[in-house]
């Protein structure tokens, strides 16, 4: 029986709609401070270039702060635009990012909807982020997701980052439930759906309309256990699974 459900935070419970947004107007502000005959547009690919890249290289790690993976990011497109990109450069970098994209994300369509539905149904809830602890407060604050949920798991807290196991050790510790009765909803094949199958734990791949998970290296795939297009479509699913375990 499913008891349990955990989420990813970025792209299944709040939207990422409004990053490209934020990071071309970083890119554009840089431009300004850093003189280059490139476009905004140009910039941007050399960014999405650079994020490639560093996932790959940050993926097999086990742990890391996402303020390092994002620094190694800007200094990897600072290198492709053949920017001069000295220390104020770079602070000022993390520190705008970081204020920017915090602010810009907001909640997925149905997901409060699906959160409340979950609960009146007594599953136990959690959040578990591949981002620093600072920042998943701040969302979750900024969203009013602590008032839907049970838990939250940074990957800072962690010392852990999916799909390394023990952050998902963690967060089963939390719900104090056994893999069978745990169900895990992302919408990163590498990180959420590679991990939780690793670690034994049925999952759901959701994705939102029209995006893709980022920092994704792309070398990696497997197929979900699940998957859906509406979070409204993880309620009659969860009935469904569970009804088929009672009918054994």
């Amino acid at each position: 029986m499913i008891k349990g459900i955990f989420f990813d935070l970025g792209g299944t419970l709040v939207s990422y709609k409004n990053v490209d947004r934020v990071i071309k107007k970083i890119l554009s502000e840089s431009k300004k401070r850093k003189e280059t005959s490139f476009s905004v547009d140009e910039l941007y690919l050399f960014y999405k270039e650079a994020s490639i890249d560093v996932a790959s290289l940050f993926l097999n790690k086990k742990f890391y702060l996402h303020k390092d993976l994002f620094r190694e990011i800007f200094k990897k497109y600072t290198e492709y635009a053949g920017i001069t990109c000295d220390p104020s450069f770079l602070n000022w970098f993390i520190s705008r990012h970081e204020n920017l994209l915090t602010e810009s994300f907001y909640l997925i369509k149905n997901a409060e909807k699906t959160l409340l539905n979950l609960r009146q149904k007594n599953m136990i809830l959690g959040i578990v982020s591949n981002i620093d602890s600072h920042m998943l407060n701040k969302i979750i604050l900024n969203t009013q997701l602590y008032k839907m949920i049970d838990f939250k798991i940074s990957s800072e807290f962690a010392q852990s980052c999916k799909p390394n196991r023990r952050i998902f050790e963690l967060a089963r510790e939390k719900a104090k439930l056994d893999n069978s009765e745990l169900l895990f909803v992302g919408d990163s094949i590498e990180h959420d759906i590679i991990g939780s199958k690793n670690f034994g734990i049925k999952n759901v791949l959701f994705c939102e309309k029209n995006m893709k998970a980022p920092l994704q290296s792309g070398n990696h795939k497997e197929k979900p256990n699940y998957k859906i297009q509406d979070l409204l479509e993880l309620g009659p699913l969860i009935d469904n699974l569970n009804r088929e375990q009672c009918d054994r």
